[in-house]
């Protein structure tokens, strides 16, 4: 088994290709910044293969080739916590890759599994989410406005239960939403189908757990096969 996954130096990014190659599943990298998994070359060398770069520099035929021996792709994207990664280009990081990866899988006719990571604030397009209070969906619709990040996330997951759905020919995809993005290591976790609080009490996600549940669903076909298509909310155990 092979996976790619794209934005693998960040918090939880590096956490997931640290994951995979402990389960001894060979892993691609598409970065920017190659030396930033230099421990992890140093430890993996067979095992992880790092190729400088972004999905959106190489374009779709190029990472159609890097996909064409992966069963997964994995988006760990996400905005630097700057002015210019908040306010600069490209604005639409997440949105833009996550079509990409989609339009690479069908030039390759071949079923690509995908997982990103999103976030609470991600309603599921399906309608199936208890309806958010007045005060809490204002928020959110100002953070659309104001927050380029937030319309990204929002547009990726939309895009995946929407365009893609549940039965495409080429893509089938879980977007797994946590809360709070925290520090500290790996511990009991919930998954919920459904967002389980709301924005004013927001729950805890640790990023180690985060990254457990990404390996989870690439390594075992059961737990796939439970959330396939679907948004599930991650929360730490309490």
């Amino acid at each position: 088994m092979k996976v790619l996954v794209l934005g693998g130096t960040g918090g939880v990014g590096k956490l997931v290709v640290s994951d995979l190659l402990s389960r001894r599943i060979e892993v691609k990298v598409l970065v920017r910044s190659p030396d930033k998994l230099a421990d992890l070359k140093a430890t993996y060398k067979d095992q992880l293969d790092i190729i400088p770069g972004t999905a959106l520099d190489v374009g779709q035929s190029t990472l159609a080739t890097y996909l064409q021996d992966c069963e997964f792709a994995v988006s760990c994207l996400g905005h630097t916590l700057s002015w210019s990664g908040v306010y600069g280009a490209p604005r639409l990081l997440c949105f833009d890759t996550v079509r990409l990866v989609c339009q690479a899988a069908e030039t390759n006719r071949k079923k690509l599994k995908l997982i990103i990571l999103s976030s609470a604030g991600c309603d599921n397009p399906n309608g199936s989410e208890t309806p958010r209070g007045w005060g809490e969906w204002t928020v959110l619709e100002l953070l659309k406005l104001l927050v380029p990040p937030h319309k990204d996330n929002v547009m990726a997951s939309r895009y995946l239960g929407q365009d893609i759905g549940e039965h495409n020919e080429f893509v089938s995809w879980v977007a797994v939403r946590p809360d709070d993005f925290l520090e500290g290591e790996k511990s009991d976790y919930v998954l919920h189908e459904k967002l389980a609080n709301g924005l004013f009490n927001a729950g805890k996600s640790t990023k180690a757990n985060i990254a457990h549940f990404f390996g989870d669903l690439v390594e075992k076909p059961e737990i796939w096969k439970a959330w396939e298509g679907k948004m599930p909310h991650l929360l730490n155990k309490s």
